[in-house]
């Protein structure tokens, strides 16, 4: 292995982290039914593994619409704020690994977090991506069931995490293997009104 402790070395040779796994989509468990998005594919591609959609907001979208299932996110950089609305219950937004999958929520306003997670009585899961470069929120929680896992939220402008219970429906989070680091003001901001 040319790489050092820790990292592997990936098809085109570049050493990556363990995580990662080999080849575009590492290690995810992919099936028949997971929908696929990749920022280097071609454009107007249908979510499918041979032509993955380009942005990871279709990628949610078609699997909500699938009523949930794996969003598989190949490694690179993807300008855009995502939304995960009560139709994306039963959703796993599923990125390759951290290190890799960076989404760079710079292009949103001072009032849009860089992923709004409000699903109601819905349960998400989002695992495997870095958020960050928001002018608001790394990631706001509004209500759900809400599992982060092995991700970095980081050098946002406001908050990195903030949960806030926004109606009657609760919320459930979880942070697992998570680094919350280099945002602005707050880290990790957990409010409820009762």
């Amino acid at each position: 292995n040319p790489c050092e402790s820790g990292f592997i070395e990936d098809e085109d040779g570049s050493c990556i982290a363990e995580a990662c796994g080999i080849g575009t989509w590492g290690d995810l468990p992919v099936d028949g039914a997971t929908v696929y998005v990749d920022s280097a594919a071609e454009p107007d591609g249908d979510g499918s593994e041979s032509a993955p959609f380009t942005s990871i907001q279709a990628g949610l979208d078609a699997a909500g619409d699938a009523g949930g299932g794996l969003v598989a996110v190949a490694g690179g950089d993807y300008a855009e704020t995502l939304s995960m609305v009560k139709k994306h219950g039963g959703v796993h937004l599923a990125g390759r690994c951290r290190e890799l999958v960076k989404i760079d929520a710079s292009v949103g306003d001072e009032e849009t977090p860089g992923l709004d997670i409000d699903v109601k009585g819905e349960s998400v899961e989002v695992s495997g991506v870095t958020v960050r470069k928001s002018k608001y929120a790394g990631v706001l929680v509004g209500s759900g069931t809400v599992a982060l896992v092995d991700s970095t939220v980081a050098k946002n402008q406001y908050v990195g995490v903030w949960a806030e219970q926004t109606g009657a429906k609760p919320i459930n989070l979880t942070l697992d293997r998570c680094l919350v680091r280099a945002n602005k003001d707050t880290g990790l901001y957990v409010y409820s009104g009762g």
